[in-house]
């Protein structure tokens, strides 16, 4: 092969044999076939060429870009958690197309930089989220189960169509919304992300409070309650977000938000899955075009370091001085300087916007500051409320629409369950008498079936995949991995033993069902709240 070979694996040995993602500068048919020769073949092959040569029927399994936009949609976000990038430059390529190289090079490290993100993720969270969607998707079951985002939407047209919705975040530039909050309310509902909500909430009411971390963030809203109407929160959201918000009366809906395995959570619930980006401010967005809302309207939605500063004033991480290390195009003009995090968060958005249909919502960033955003207009908040009429208030119904069963979801735990404890006592029994190795692996890839997702992120991090793809080659390991796995599946039964069992279906009739009933007023906490302060473990500083 003449073309020249890159790695970002340091463990690469300068084959293809190891990579699971490639990317070709320059169509070379030659080094396409060496890849494509390897077992197993590469999950992803991205060509990118600004002038290149037709492509055969044979090579179907390319995707072929010829921008760098199309670049970055073919590679950023779609990048395994625990794979390997190879760039594969064709000769003479970058003289060739150097006013592009940069760029496209630009992309690969984001794309790069966001894989590095999930990984972190998976391995510091992936236990934790997946315990509390359990744990979560348990209490919408039975006759007093929670609302859910699909509940909210209904069967028909959506809650919201045709209504302004005013995205609330808490990059720096929100101070210069708060004082027109007042108006903006009267013209449209308006959103809010957790880490915003006490300065919105000292000028107007919040119609949605949007939270989705996984850590107790009841610290960045507790002192908000008393003018906050309603609110929708993830599955993975932590308990005490839930806690705090039926004990102040503040109706919420659970949505079906944090990607796999809470996919096969939704799926097993009858739900729709939503997947908001890569932060609040971004399912905020979904949300309010799911809910129909027009012109959606970005405020606080810097994606930059405006002024140097990370937040608004008067949010929790307010006061914090940033300088950034990426030079971007500016809201309005010139240039900020952001990080690649908030970049990604910018770029997520202006990819949502040029995919978003052309009959779908108008979609306004008003923020007035921080980094320019692709395909939104750039309009003043006062610009935007001129051209708004007033409307009266819109009620959304935050009830369950009927009764609905875990039934099928605690089955497939309970499979799981059985299937891992199987496998694994085959494992250890094998290995103590001497099986080979390669029988060992294959007893662990067979816990790669959907049921036992659950387990493998509780007990491996979810990297039970890599460590059977051609790298458990100890017993050492193969043991390690099972007893994670075996420990794992104890978890889950815990969950499942202390939860509610929920026999009845989504439209049980009344002779098998409770009917739907309140879930029991609590003495109001909103006066008693006023001032509490909740630590957290982890400090999820995005003002997005």
């Amino acid at each position: 092969m003449d073309a020249v070979l890159y790695a970002n694996n340091p463990d690469a040995t300068g084959t293809l044999e190891r990579e699971r993602e490639v990317v070709f500068f320059g169509w070379q048919p030659e080094a396409f076939a060496e890849v494509m020769a390897h077992e197993p073949p590469p999950t992803l092959v991205v060509v990118f060429d600004p002038s290149p040569p037709p492509v055969g029927d044979s090579e179907e399994e390319v995707v072929y870009v010829t921008s760098v936009p199309a670049l970055r949609s073919a590679t950023v976000a779609k990048l395994g958690a625990y794979g390997s990038l190879v760039r594969v430059d064709a000769p003479g390529f970058h003289e060739k197309h150097a006013s592009v190289v940069g760029a496209a090079l630009e992309v690969l490290l984001e794309a790069d930089s966001r894989r590095a993100i999930n990984r972190n993720t998976a391995v510091a969270r992936a236990g934790d989220f997946t315990e509390t969607a359990l744990r979560n998707a348990m209490k919408l079951g039975g006759a007093n189960g929670l609302p859910t985002l699909d509940d909210v939407l209904g069967d028909g047209v959506p809650p919201l169509a045709g209504v302004p919705a005013f995205i609330c975040s808490a990059g720096p530039s929100l101070s210069l919304a708060l004082p027109l909050l007042q108006e903006a309310s009267k013209k449209g509902v308006i959103f809010a992300v957790n880490t915003a909500a006490h300065p919105v909430a000292e000028h107007v009411d919040i119609d949605v409070l949007v939270t989705i971390e996984n850590v107790d963030v009841t610290h960045h809203f507790v002192n908000a309650l008393p003018r906050i109407k309603a609110a929708i929160v993830a599955m993975i959201s932590n308990e005490k977000v839930y806690e705090l918000l039926e004990e102040a009366e503040v109706p919420f809906a659970v949505a079906g938000a944090g990607g796999d395995p809470m996919d096969s959570i939704a799926a097993s619930l009858g739900l729709q899955m939503i997947h908001g980006g890569p932060s609040v401010a971004t399912t905020a967005t979904i949300l309010a075009d799911l809910m129909g809302c027009s012109p959606i309207v970005l405020l606080g939605q810097d994606c930059a370091f405006t002024g140097g500063k990370g937040h608004a004033d008067g949010t929790p991480y307010d006061g914090e001085k940033q300088t950034g290390e990426v030079e971007v195009p500016a809201w309005g003009g010139g240039t900020v300087r952001t990080s690649r995090p908030l970049m990604m968060f910018g770029r997520w958005l202006s990819r949502y916007a040029e995919t978003t249909s052309p009959t779908g919502p108008r979609l306004i960033n008003a923020t007035m500051g921080g980094m320019h955003l692709e395909d939104w207009e750039e309009l003043t908040l006062r610009h935007v409320l001129d051209e708004l009429p007033e409307r009266p208030g819109v009620p959304m119904s935050f009830r369950p629409a009927g009764t609905r069963s875990t039934s099928g979801l605690r089955g497939m735990l309970e499979a799981g369950c059985d299937a891992v404890e199987e496998a694994c006592g085959h494992l250890i029994a094998g290995l103590s008498t001497g099986h080979e190795i390669k029988e060992a692996m294959d007893a662990m890839e067979s816990l790669t079936r959907d049921q036992t997702r659950f387990i493998d992120a509780i007990g491996t991090k979810g990297q039970h995949g890599v460590l059977t793809h051609r790298q458990l080659t100890t017993s050492e390991k193969l043991l390690s991995s099972a007893w994670l796995q075996l420990h794992a599946a104890k978890r889950v039964r815990e969950i499942l033993s202390t939860s509610p069992s929920s026999s009845c279906d989504r439209t049980g009739s009344p002779s098998q069902c409770s009917p739907p009933s309140s879930r029991g007023k609590r003495k109001s906490s909103r006066r008693r709240s006023k001032g509490k302060k909740t630590s957290t473990s982890t400090d999820p500083r995005s003002p997005c």
